[in-house]
């Protein structure tokens, strides 16, 4: 299952799964394009391993977004909820 965790000032949709019994979590980047349909990519966490890339460039997944939305920031941030959320459950 997965869960919605922001929406991106571009329209950028940010989901995350529930973490499996083996630690890894799946986040799910997607933005609606007009030519492509949908831009998307998933990274695995806790490694940063980034596949299923489909009309992200290079550049974008290296810093997707500036500021507070940095790729990095927001997959720790997502991944640090999921910890807590096992943790206290």
């Amino acid at each position: 299952m997965m869960y919605p965790f922001m929406t991106l000032e571009d329209e950028t949709e940010i989901v995350y799964s529930e973490m499996q019994k083996d630690g890894m979590v799946k986040v799910y980047i997607e933005r609606s394009d007009a030519e492509y349909g949908f831009r998307h990519a998933t990274c695995w966490l806790p490694q940063y391993r980034w596949e299923d890339i489909y009309h992200f460039f290079e550049e974008e997944i290296a810093s997707v977004y500036k500021g507070q939305h940095a790729p990095n920031r927001v997959i720790s941030v997502i991944f640090c909820v999921i910890l807590n959320r096992r943790t206290f459950s």
